[in-house]
């Protein structure tokens, strides 16, 4: 486990991950913070956010390849904005998933761990799959979850199914703790938001977050 590695994920598409990332990674870094992102999702839309979308199309996710599956040391990409790094991802990203399907193993903590003491925080952006290697890898490796979610059945559904996942990941990495849930795009002062938090309570029941 990478003490200070942070998994967002839900299994759901569309509910504020990537963003998520992005803006924590800015504000971690905006106070002094070195922030290290690894994107896990192939279609690599952070690179969009913060502008290293043409490295992005260079490198295609080869450096995570080599990093997981080829076991060769890696070298992110380095300032893609002060103090942040980043590990992209794309194609060869999800060849790296198809692999780990066929050997069962991706040693995601194992490959970061020469360059985690780099880094304040290591922010992994997970793909829309709740169940698939790259998320399982991410909460096998990470310290923390936090699980952004708009308020839709689909995206409920999508957290209540995260929520039993974090549950599995935590009998192989005890150390995994749910922060919480992100709400994304609510209204705060919205009347209708004391309904949402009991929804995701219900969702989040018996899986020791909050």
């Amino acid at each position: 486990m990478l003490e200070n590695a942070l998994a967002i994920a839900n299994g759901k598409g569309g509910c504020g991950k990537t963003s998520l990332t992005a803006n924590l990674a800015g504000y971690a870094a905006l106070s002094g913070w070195k922030v290290l992102i690894v994107e896990l999702d192939p279609q690599g839309n952070i690179g969009l956010d913060l502008g290293h979308q043409d490295q992005w199309k260079q490198d295609r996710g080869s450096l995570f390849y080599d990093a997981v599956v080829r076991h060769r040391p890696v070298s992110p990409l380095r300032n893609v904005r002060p103090n942040i790094d980043a590990i992209p991802a794309g194609p060869e990203t999800a060849g790296a998933a198809a692999s780990v399907l066929i050997a069962d193993e991706l040693g995601l903590d194992k490959a970061l761990s020469p360059l985690a003491g780099d880094y304040n925080l290591i922010l992994f952006d997970c793909p829309p799959d709740t169940a698939g290697p790259l998320v399982r890898a991410a909460l096998a490796s990470a310290h923390y979850l936090v699980i952004p979610t708009v308020r839709d059945l689909a995206s409920i559904e999508g957290l209540e199914r995260m929520a039993t996942e974090f549950a599995r990941a935590r009998t192989t990495n005890p150390g995994l703790q749910l922060l919480g849930v992100a709400l994304m795009a609510f209204d705060l002062r919205s009347v209708v938001l004391r309904e949402v938090r009991q929804e995701l309570a219900a969702a989040l029941e018996g899986t020791g977050g909050t």
